[in-house]
Formats: C-alpha cells, structure tokens, sequence
C-alpha cells in the first residue's frame, strides 16, 4: 500500500482519501450543561430521526472533494453516485482513491466503474484507520453536527437532519480538513 501511495504522488496524483459514516439518532452530544439545579429534557419526536449515510472524500490539497447522502447505509449505487461527483471536478488521471476494504469498494459493479473511468483506487491495509484521515475529519464533523443538532433541538426546533448535516459538511473549515490530511500524509503514508 505504501508503495502505491508514493508512486501516485510521484506521478503527481492527488490523493482523495474516502470513506463512509453513518449519521443517526445515536449521534448526539452525551454531555452538556446546563443552569444551576435545573435539568435539561428533550421531547422524544424532536430527538428521533432517520438514519443518513455519507460517502465523501477529503484531501490535503482542496479539503472536501466531494459527498453524497443517502438514507440507511451506502450501497455501490450510492458509492457510484459519489465517484460520478468526484469526475465531475477533475480527471481520473489527476487523482487515486484511497479507501478501506469496505464490502462495496470491491463489489463487481464499483469495480467495473472504476475499471470503465480509469479511476485508480489504492486500498489500505485491514484494520488500520490510522492511515486514512478521514477518519479524523468524521470525527470532528460528527462533534459539530452534534453540537449543531442539540443546540435546535435545546431552543425548540426540529432539524431537518439531512438539510443540517449538508450544511455542517458544506461549512467544515476546508484548512482543517487539508491539514488533517496533510499531517497524516506527513507522519504515516510518506515513509
């Protein structure tokens, strides 16, 4: 995997680091604060809400490349619509994907995708995160999405969950992003 990382940036290949993340009644903030002997409740209804996947790509030199959402879980329809997105902004010769061993990165049909738009996907090695910085970006897009989602709910309304997650990606601070990507290039992939 190593290998192939240095001999795509050696080609001058951008790295698109990707991955999914799921969004669901469980991501809320499990802390907060609150007035002196007061207690904070929350309707059940205003709490609830659908489950949304999220398939992106991130890298050190344009930050968010490219995300798509979709209800329940990312499927190859989905991981396809996504990749349709990131040919839209550039040539498949100007970048590599860098994913997991998720099941639908190599389901026949992504792979006959990839195959027929000559997009190159590096895949990293199992049970190693560490070396996908992605990781590091959902976590902290989930803790302001969190943020975000409680503070309405606190003050009365009711999110729209996927309007919400949408603007929470689209207004991600992209240096963070970059820098994220970058320092994991920097301490991990370039060896």
């Amino acid at each position: 995997m190593l290998a192939e990382v240095s001999r795509a940036i050696e080609y001058g290949k951008r790295l698109i680091y990707v991955d999914e993340a799921m969004f669901t009644t469980s991501t809320m903030l499990d802390r907060g604060y609150s007035g002196k002997l007061q207690n904070v409740t929350l309707e059940e209804k205003l709490v609830s809400s659908p489950a949304l996947a999220v398939v992106a790509g991130v890298s050190s030199e344009r930050g968010l490349e490219a995300f798509h959402l979709k209800p329940a879980s990312i499927d190859s329809e989905a991981f396809m619509q996504f990749l349709l997105t990131l040919l839209e902004s550039a040539k498949p010769s100007e970048f590599v994907i860098f994913a997991d061993n998720c099941r639908v990165h190599h389901s026949k049909k992504v792979a006959e995708f990839l195959k027929a738009n000559q997009i190159e996907i590096i895949f990293n090695v199992p049970y190693a995160p560490e070396y996908n910085p992605i990781e590091r970006v959902w976590s902290k897009i989930k803790l302001c999405f969190k943020k975000a989602r409680m503070s309405a709910i606190l003050d009365g309304n009711t999110p729209n969950f996927e309007k919400l997650l949408r603007k929470i990606m689209n207004e991600f601070p992209q240096e963070k992003v970059r820098s994220i990507c970058l320092g994991t290039y920097k301490s991990k992939l370039a060896q």
